[in-house]
């Protein structure tokens, strides 16, 4: 992809290869897991600590994070595929984390119906962690 011959640090170029060029959840797994790690990476240090600094809504309004927050739901959302119910939970904490209005902008149906059929098949576990 020539994204990644620009820049190895693209973790967008990684989601887009986990939706478009996967064969099956395991190799979009790894997809969002390589987006994942180099989300952090990818937004310089500043930026992060100003981002810490404001408001926990606020994360999603700055455009540069949004890669790292779609590979993060993307990897979630994978887990949820591949029936790990308690790892699409705690990747969907993470986001929460980051920044707790994030789906509002983006997929707030499909967290508020996903996130809670992940805490009846796994069993529920808000009082081990959970932040929803």
């Amino acid at each position: 992809m020539k994204a990644l011959s620009i820049s190895s640090i693209c973790p967008e170029a990684f989601n887009v290869l986990a939706i478009n060029q996967a064969c099956n959840f395991d190799e979009a797994l790894e997809l969002y897991r390589k987006a994942v790690q180099l989300g952090p990476q990818a937004v310089e240090e500043s930026l992060l600590k100003k981002e810490s600094n404001r408001s926990k809504k606020a994360a999603w309004a700055c455009p540069a994070m949004r890669p790292w927050f779609r590979a993060q739901y993307g990897l979630a959302l994978t887990l949820r595929k591949l029936r790990r119910y308690d790892e699409a939970l705690d990747e969907w904490d993470k986001l929460l984390r980051m920044d707790d209005g994030w789906f509002g902008s983006t997929s707030f149906i499909n967290v508020m119906a996903l996130y809670p059929e992940c805490m009846y098949r796994w069993g529920v576990r808000g009082a081990h962690g959970h932040v929803f």
